[in-house]
């Protein structure tokens, strides 16, 4: 994978841009000394979100704008697209990559400053009226990879000391998008080499699902309940990806397992319940030395334990369990529980609901029990269904 750098050709970026304006005061040391930081921070972040979400506020201080967007264009789609925030939830708003400034500037991939936005024909005042908002000045500026084609627009709004936005403002907006472009498509590279990761990991689950028909799609299952629970206790990127990933993979060390023992229709003996127990060890064994998955690890080894100490391999207890491995009980308890095995039907979830605040203090956390209960009915119903499972 190529990763770019940015940032230590500015001077020589802006002084271009300089040279092509005319009557064009230079920009002051103090911006460009600026501009130059931000550049090196935008480098460092190669998690997609993350980064949309620094580039905004760098870009409204650095121009002095009250507010401030940025917006990846979708070709397959004809759209633009970013990240909102609404309460507790991040949330990715679409448009017609044909409307309003932002539109123009994508299509056509031109610089665009507008000193009253409500004479320009191209300013879709919709978003004013559903707001409030009073757009008066507009800055935008496309975001261009190596190609010289789009792959963005930034969008600055309303010079906070009240004048329209100037040519050293232009100069310097374009230098940023130069530089936010490359940060974005090594962002996009990675995401793209995370997603590789994952349907590996997902094909690999699989064949271990199909292994076990017992549990057909507990994997899948049991990976959406951790995730609700997870982001209800605030955990989103890459710590959330790790726990995506290490539910996925928490029974990966049954592989180890003989089918004899793994499938025995009777009572298990004592020797073979310590076999069986032996697989969060054989799991981590397994995947230990792959660095993109040390992260997930903690649930691999730890998803038996018991808050209260008796489970194991090592017999943690309370927050001597990670929290990623504590998460993760309470939703493979949960889909145990509400799943139909071959000797019992499944339980409904009110009742999975009620047993789960039961073990709360020994089994599970408490403090994540009170978290799952929040969590609507609709929502834990919603996860099996859409897989293709009913649960009652």
């Amino acid at each position: 994978m190529l990763y770019l750098t940015i940032g230590e050709d500015l001077p020589k970026i802006v002084m271009g841009y300089n040279s092509k304006a005319t009557r064009c005061d230079m920009v002051e040391p103090e911006r460009l000394q600026k501009l130059l930081e931000i550049s090196r921070s935008l480098n460092s972040e190669v998690e997609l979100e993350r980064l949309m979400w620094k580039i905004v506020p760098f870009v409204r201080e650095m121009l002095g704008a009250d507010r401030g967007s940025v917006f990846l264009l979708d070709e397959d789609r004809g759209e633009l697209w970013s990240l909102v925030a609404e309460g507790e939830e991040i949330k990715e708003i679409r448009f017609s990559a044909d409307k309003g400034i932002a539109g123009y500037v994508a299509r056509t991939g031109r610089t665009v400053n507008i000193p009253d936005a409500y004479s320009d024909p191209r300013f879709n005042r919709e978003v004013d009226r559903r707001t409030g908002y009073r757009t008066k000045s507009i800055l935008c500026s496309p975001m261009k990879n190596l190609q010289g084609d789009v792959i963005g627009v930034v969008q600055i709004l309303n010079k906070l000391d009240g004048d329209a936005f100037t040519k050293d403002d232009e100069i310097l907006l374009e230098a940023f998008t130069a530089q936010a472009a490359i940060a974005v498509e090594n962002a996009l590279l990675y995401a793209e080499l995370e997603e590789t990761y994952e349907q590996t990991l997902q094909a690999l689950v699989a064949l271990l699902d199909r292994r076990d028909v017992e549990t057909e799609n507990h994997s899948v299952r049991v990976v959406e309940y951790t995730l609700l629970i997870a982001r209800k206790l605030g955990f989103h990127g890459r710590s959330l990806r790790s726990i995506k990933w290490g539910a996925l993979l928490h029974d990966i060390g049954k592989i180890g397992i003989e089918d004899r023992i793994l499938h025995k229709p009777d009572e298990l003996t004592p020797e073979e319940w310590e076999i069986i127990k032996a697989h969060p060890i054989i799991g981590y064994e397994a995947l230990k030395h792959i660095k993109f998955l040390s992260d997930a690890l903690p649930i691999v080894l730890h998803h038996h334990e018991r808050y209260d100490g008796k489970g194991y391999p090592d017999g943690l207890r309370g927050n001597e369990i990670p929290i990623g491995a504590r998460i993760f009980a309470i939703a493979d308890a949960f889909d145990a529980m509400t799943s139909d095995r071959p000797y019992r039907r499944a339980m409904p979830v009110e009742k999975a609901l009620w047993e789960i605040a039961t073990c709360s203090g020994t089994q599970f956390d408490p403090n994540i029990v009170g978290i799952f209960l929040q969590i609507p009915i609709e929502s834990l119903l919603s996860i099996p269904a859409h897989i293709g499972i009913w649960i009652s």
